[in-house]
């Protein structure tokens, strides 16, 4: 009877517990009809002070400044013609000056300084523009390659939204405002500007201009004081506490910022504003805010005199229990020391913090006007222990080259080791690295919101420890144990390097600043659960009775992900479509291999971009593509381009693709390990063979694209050996093939030689992670490796560098460096009804002004990692990568040299590389081989040419086809 009761019982919980459900989802359903939780923006319209001058206030400790207006003529320097409102001459220093300004400071007491300077922004690239200062022929690293940051603000408020209902980011633009700022590390990672050492009596000081298009106003000393006290503060500024005050900023509605990779992003909850169930908002300043040095900057006016609270509505989720730390400036200087990295802790939610201590709110003083308040991401706390990491990351490499000299690379388990014969230090070593990460782990784990907590940086600590406790404890061991250490990803020094990441980044979200009196009732800062229930169901109905509209003019698939079409149709509509009226869809393209089965079905787009750069010859000689040298402007258009770059997308003198993305093949080196081995970057393959008997003496060895872990070997790895030694691999009918002639045999025998006699590494499996444990400290590669070694390879940042790939003396001096380069190509189809339309929107898309504004737009809005390898030159120099490796990369493409596309050209690409494994696998003599491949190869041609109409049955030649040379592109663009 009991158990009947109790199962009925349950069963009316049950019913009772889902009625109740779905009545509260009817009811949700019931209200979301009828009740609106979209939020407006709770901020006024953008704020811009009067120009020249973001930023004109004096800093504490002013001793003397210097006028650059007679400097500039008694030094030949260039002076501006215009001065952008600074109100006296000024020096011009754009990106085709490389000079030095000397000034004689004399100082009555010898001691430490703070130098200043007036700089304006004159370009409209992303790089930063630095400079170097020398004090008494000295230039330490903290004071190379200093930042002189940009500001950049939006060209449009006005808020538009694309197809998909998101808002459209809009575009930045460097602003020309003149700034005052005191000179800071590279890293803005100091507790203080730099400070510089002055004697007493003169010093000569030398500004050293590295790169960047900026203006220099006047340069200014102050004494290396820290900042004034709260208390000092008040003292200096009398006031009242102002009443019912309250000004509110929304974050993402800056005046200015620093680095065009802080940007707006969406929070889909009515807890921030604006806020609507339909539409996509840019509303909060995410977690791009989050690099050291990052700074917003908002303007607003103020109309009473008085003391303010500052209150900022943050979110801090991005590392469990981690505090961030911001510096606050007040028009343009942090107004005392407590605003100097203040900590913002943990949390999860939305948060007001209005600034103050223990003992209460700070009050800033503000007078009536036009005021500013700047956030700027800060790390100082952190100084000492990165500094003490990156010390110790540098000494575990300079020991492991050290064990690689004395081990030779092996790692036999059965060998015993005396390493302090051999390294004396290395006990010392280890204890004081074990000892000093001891010290920097206590010293993090006060810097967390809950103490008893640990944090991720603490956890990596604790595994960095742990292994050094297993090296430190058996030295002897440590040869048996370099995955500990230095080799591999879990090891020591990458271990080091990802805590080091961590430390300098400070990611934080940012909703609102207020500016208010202390009476001033702030919104909430989360809304009721109820509303963000009817928000989340009005957001899935919006979301499930979306709709795109399919009005448009030319369809474009593009073999990209959708982060990259979402933005090529923001800038297509905001810019093209507005110019032209041409309406352009783009969608994505999940196999490029379904435009040859479209174009049979007739369903294939009017264009197509990303394609692999072989494609469109494929497709040109099946009738497919449209010959791009029948448009008007084609030859002004390629101008843009390298000519060695088409050969492989051309087809009986007509053009079937434009290169849309370009690699590169150059010399990657570590600088750290081939100084200690005193060896010299080779220039040719002569000197690359004379040093491989050192590296391979320590078990290290060189690295080329034959070594890839593939059976096929493409043309990117064989053909730069042929032609760098002056053969073609095409007779100039295309008929037949000329791997047998005397200057191929000469490659052909490098290339095998290099592996049969001089030993070079027959696979490798990656050779970015190679190259990082230091197995392979030299070798050539491409694009994909630097991007991994720039954004990837932390713990050796700083230690390498590229140079031109190695080449051939061809006897004059001169030494030929031909490589391949082919990436990604576009294309237009011959069925097209818009070729035209489809043709100005493609030469709109490659222009220098939209490649260039998508590779700013890529970083703007991805980050620093998403770089674009434009195929158009002047596009790609708008890099922010070092000028000095865009020289070098641009010199390796004046050598680019693609191989031209025949009707079986396939059949050569494989030959090549089966002569490479015939010789060095099997042992097979090179001109027997090179002879069986070429009978093998002739034999596809003839078969091919017969099926394509060039010749007949008994391979008469019907109709010539024709090489087309990169002079012969060349001397297209000369006739414009």
């Amino acid at each position: 009877m009991n158990m009947a009761a109790n199962k009925q019982l349950l069963k009316r919980i049950i019913w009772i517990t889902c009625g109740s459900i779905l009545s509260a989802f009817a009811l949700l359903f019931i209200l979301s009809k009828f009740i609106s939780v979209d939020v407006d923006s709770m901020g006024g319209d953008t704020v811009h002070p009067p120009y020249p001058f973001i930023t004109d206030a004096e800093h504490l400790g002013f001793r003397q400044h210097f006028s650059l207006d007679e400097l500039g003529q008694t030094q030949s320097l260039p002076l501006a013609d215009d001065d952008k409102g600074y109100g006296s001459r000024v020096i011009d220093w754009n990106s085709d000056v490389q000079d030095i300004i000397e000034i004689e400071i004399e100082v009555e007491e010898a001691g430490d300084y703070f130098f200043g300077v007036d700089y304006l922004s004159d370009g409209t690239s992303v790089k930063p523009n630095e400079i170097s200062v020398e004090v008494n022929g000295i230039i330490t690293d903290a004071s190379s390659n200093i930042r002189l940051l940009t500001e950049w603000m939006l060209t449009d408020n006005e808020v538009q939204f694309d197809i998909y209902k998101n808002q459209v980011y809009d575009q930045n633009e460097p602003v020309s405002v003149w700034n005052r700022v005191l000179l800071r590390d590279q890293l803005f990672l100091l507790d203080k500007p730099l400070v510089f050492s002055l004697n007493e009596g003169v010093n000569v000081v030398k500004f050293i201009k590295e790169q960047g298009e900026f203006l220099l106003g006047d340069l200014r000393i102050y004494d290396a004081n820290d900042h004034q006290s709260y208390q000092d503060y008040q003292t200096l500024n009398t006031g009242e506490s102002v009443l019912d005050q309250l000004i509110i900023l929304e974050a993402e509605q800056y005046t200015f910022k620093n680095n065009v990779s802080i940007i707006p992003e969406t929070d889909k909850t009515p807890s921030v504003s604006p806020f609507s169930s339909r539409l996509n908002y840019l509303n909060i300043m995410g977690y791009t805010f989050s690099e050291i040095g990052n700074k917003l900057t908002y303007y607003f006016n103020v109309e009473q005199d008085g003391y303010y609270y500052v209150t900022l509505k943050y979110k801090n989720a991005m590392f469990d229990n981690r505090d961030v730390y911001r510096n606050i400036y007040v028009n343009g200087v942090i107004p005392f020391d407590e605003f100097h990295s203040y900590t913002f802790g943990y949390t999860s939610d939305w948060t007001n913090e209005t600034l103050s201590s223990d003992d209460g709110a700070y009050e800033v003083y503000f007078e009536t006007g036009l005021n500013s308040i700047s956030i700027e991401v800060d790390a100082s706390k952190f100084d000492n222990h990165y500094q003490t990491v990156q010390r110790i990351i540098d000494e575990i490499s300079e020991y492991g080259i050290k064990l690689k000299k004395l081990t030779g690379g092996e790692t036999d388990e059965n060998r015993e080791w005396n390493i302090g014969a051999f390294i004396p230090e290395t006990q010392s070593l280890f204890n004081g690295w074990y000892d000093d990460l001891s010290v920097v782990y206590d010293a993090i784990s006060t810097m967390s919101t809950v103490s008893r907590k640990s944090t991720e940086i603490q956890k990596q600590l604790e595994l960095g420890l742990s292994k050094l406790a297993t090296l430190k404890n058996d030295i002897n061991e440590i040869p048996h144990r370099l995955n500990l250490l230095s080799v591999g990803s879990n090891s020591l020094s990458q271990i080091l390097a990802l805590i080091n990441q961590q430390m300098i980044s400070q990611p934080m979200a940012l909703d609102k600043i207020y500016i208010h009196s202390a009476d001033a009732k702030l919104p909430k800062e989360q809304v009721f659960f109820m509303k963000e229930w009817i928000a989340g169901f009005q957001t899935y109905q919006a979301a499930s009775s979306f709709e795109v509209s399919d009005d448009y003019d030319i369809e474009v698939w593009v073999n990209r992900s959708r982060y990259y079409i979402s933005m090529m149709q923001q800038m297509t509509d905001s810019t093209f479509t507005k110019e032209t009226g041409i309406k352009v869809k783009y969608a994505v393209m999940p196999n490029e291999q379904k435009l040859i089965l479209a174009n049979a079905a007739n369903t294939q787009p009017d264009m197509a971009l990303g394609v692999s750069a072989w494609l469109p010859y494929e497709l040109g000689l099946r009738g497919a593509a449209a010959n791009m040298r029948e448009f008007d402007d084609f030859n002004q258009v390629i101008a843009q381009f390298m000519p060695g770059s088409f050969l492989n997308m051309i087809h009986d003198e007509k053009v079937f693709g434009l290169p849309e993305t370009q690699d590169f093949t150059v010399q990657f080196y570590r600088e750290d390990v081939l100084d200690a081995l005193e060896l010299e970057v080779p220039n040719t393959y002569q000197e690359l063979i004379s040093i491989l008997p050192t590296l391979q003496r320590y078990g290290m060895n060189y690295y080329l694209p034959l070594s890839q872990d593939s059976a096929l070997k493409g043309f990117n790895s064989t053909a730069p050996f042929i032609y760098q030694n002056g053969s073609e691999l095409y007779s100039e009918d295309g008929f037949d093939v000329l791997i047998d002639t005397p200057a191929a045999l000469n490659g052909i025998n490098t290339m095998v030689d290099l592996y049969t006699l001089y030993s070079l590494p027959l696979q490798v499996p990656n050779f970015y992670n190679s190259f990082r444990e230091s197995l392979i400290p030299i070798g050539v590669s491409s694009f994909n490796t630097y991007v991994q070694l720039t954004f990837a390879a932390p713990e050796i940042s700083n230690k390498w560098q590229i140079a031109l790939a190695p080449g051939v003396d061809d006897g004059t001096g001169y030494i030929r460096r031909d490589q391949t380069g082919a990436a990604q190509a576009s294309v237009i189809f011959e069925k097209s009804e818009k070729k035209e339309e489809a043709w100005e929107l493609l030469s709109w898309w490659m222009s220098t002004e939209t490649q260039s504004w998508f590779i700013h737009n890529l970083l703007v809005t991805y980050g620093d990692g998403f770089l674009w390898n434009s195929a158009n030159v002047e596009a790609f120099k708008t890099l922010p990568i070092p000028e000095e490796h865009i020289d070098i990369i641009l010199e390796q493409w004046e050598h680019l040299h693609e191989v031209p596309k025949v009707p079986g050209g396939y059949k050569l690409e494989r030959e090549l590389s089966n002569i490479w494994n015939r010789v060095v696998f099997d042992g097979v003599d090179v001109r027997s081989a090179v002879d069986d491949a070429r009978l093998l190869i002739e034999r596809e041609l003839v078969r091919k040419y017969q099926e394509f109409g060039y010749i007949d049955g008994d391979g008469n030649m019907i109709k010539p086809y024709t090489i087309i040379t990169k002079e012969e592109v060349a001397s297209w663009i000369e006739e414009g």
